[in-house]
């Protein structure tokens, strides 16, 4: 396919992006188009490189972020292993406080307590028979009664192995049991889905059971493909996990330019609303099968799908590496820039008074030249710009009270190759 035929269907699309960096917005999503040969700074094994410096040595995210997204590119036998791990059928799993994993190794579901103290799903298995199979079984071990009901279902897209349980689930509860899926999927349905508008791009709300969930649409996987958001209270902190950040990448370029444009999406999603972990009901995607089978076997320890806030931005970041990486497979003439993640240290040694100080930095090195903010909540109280060691310093006109928490603010930049992805960091004032 021609670059103009790209560029005519991206721009019916609404895929081609002006690349802006505005304060405190995520990095422009850039897909830029040129003809000829790729440059070596966007090329497929750039993106591929990209994917591993984003975790910046974590070897969690390496050995189950980064392995098992970019495998289409690296090694496309590793979907042998995802697929046989069908055979090995899982127990019901406390994930978190209120959260449960039940199906086998290669696809599951996740029951949910919500708010009102019934149960919400998270997809819904393959069909009616691992319904009765694994789904009412586990619901009623949990207390499934009329005081504790299914309350709702929220369905990621709808492939079979996600959705084919679902007419089950609607023949066995009641009628207006409402079942979630993206309004792009919802052609031919028999079990009368309730659509979540994805004809936009804007982050969508729906509640099951007084429990909020935010749902972005990222089309390309299917049409209808939702990524979720869903808060979970463990150990009295609340959390707030992104379902299923990362899909098949379609072969089709057109589809991958959709998919990789969902990747950017929910990335954006996941800095507004302060994502601190992972979930996937295909666990191999975000190692959340590791941390179900340690569960199972040494019981629960620390649950390595809480990652923060940073580190699961990382996480989306390596995922839309992996993306950009098969487009670059698919046609080497689409130039896409790398996404470099970013990391703010203050100056350790230098009590907080009136000077400030802090490094922006990326695996690739400094970040040059660039703008940091220095706030104490919304307000600003100096900024300054990185000199060639990526170090910022100001002076704050007011002096710094103790125990007040400073934010270096860094809100991203980019150049024709790369955007360096926005960071922040905190630090509380202690005064000598």
């Amino acid at each position: 396919m021609t670059r103009p035929r790209h560029a005519r269907k991206l721009i019916a699309l609404g895929l081609i992006v002006l690349s802006t960096a505005v304060a405190g917005a995520t990095p422009a999503m850039a897909t830029n188009l040129v003809s000829g040969s790729p440059d070596s700074a966007t090329s497929t094994q750039a993106h591929l490189d990209a994917a591993t410096k984003n975790a910046f040595g974590d070897e969690h995210l390496i050995e189950t972020y980064r392995k098992y997204s970019c495998f289409e590119v690296e090694d496309p036998s590793i979907r042998d292993e995802y697929r046989a791990g069908s055979a090995t059928r899982k127990p019901l799993t406390k994930i978190l406080d209120g959260l449960w994993y039940i199906g086998d190794g290669y696809v599951g579901q996740y029951i949910l307590t919500t708010k009102s103290g019934g149960f919400a799903l998270i997809d819904t298995l393959n069909s009616s028979s691992d319904f009765e199979t694994y789904t009412l079984p586990a619901l009623k071990s949990l207390g499934l009664s009329d005081s504790k009901p299914l309350e709702g279902v929220f369905i990621s897209h709808g492939h079979w192995d996600h959705d084919g349980g679902a007419q089950a689930i609607r023949s066995h509860f009641r009628e207006n049991l409402p079942i979630h899926l993206g309004s792009g999927d919802t052609q031919g349905k028999t079990y009368s889905p309730t659509p979540v508008d994805t004809s936009t791009s804007t982050t969508k709300e729906l509640t099951i059971g007084g429990t909020k969930i935010y749902a972005q649409p990222t089309p390309g996987h299917t049409e209808g493909n939702l990524v979720g958001f869903i808060p979970v209270e463990h150990e009295g902190t609340r959390q707030l996990l992104l379902i299923n950040g990362r899909s098949g990448v379609p072969q089709d370029v057109t589809e991958a330019l959709k998919y990789l444009r969902g990747t950017e999406l929910q990335y954006e999603a996941a800095r507004k609303l302060g994502a601190t972990g992972t979930i996937h009901t295909h666990p191999l995607s975000d190692g959340s099968m590791r941390q179900i089978d340690s569960i199972n076997s040494n019981g629960a320890g620390h649950p390595d799908f809480l990652l923060g806030k940073e580190r699961t931005l990382r996480a989306a970041a390596i995922w839309r590496e992996c993306a950009a990486a098969r487009i670059a497979e698919l046609d080497p003439s689409i130039k896409i820039p790398v996404w470099r993640a970013t990391s703010i240290d203050f100056e350790s040694r230098r009590p907080l008074t009136h000077k400030l100080s802090a490094e922006i930095s990326t695996p690739w090195g400094p970040v040059v030249n660039a703008p940091m903010n220095f706030q104490i909540g919304n307000e600003e109280i100096c900024s300054a710009t990185t000199d060639n060691k990526g170090t910022a310093s100001c002076t704050s006109s007011n002096p710094l009270r103790p125990r007040q928490i400073v934010t270096a603010v860094f809100d991203g930049s980019q150049a024709s190759t790369y955007i360096n992805l926005p960071s922040n960091s905190v630090r509380s004032v202690i005064q000598r």
